[in-house]
């Protein structure tokens, strides 16, 4: 089989994801936090490409 371009990391080999929290405020109050971060892609296993 030939190897194919990654679908969802477009051959990079990493995406972005998001991590959601909560964050205690100086108030005490609760409040969300969406973070974003880069990861090895999980469909290719960072490697950038399908086989």
């Amino acid at each position: 089989m030939s190897q194919q371009t990654c679908p969802r990391c477009g051959g990079s080999g990493v995406t972005e994801k998001l991590r959601y929290t909560v964050e205690t405020g100086p108030d005490g109050r609760q409040q969300p936090k969406a973070e974003s971060y880069l990861s090895p892609c999980d469909h290719c296993g960072g490697k950038g490409h399908v086989n």
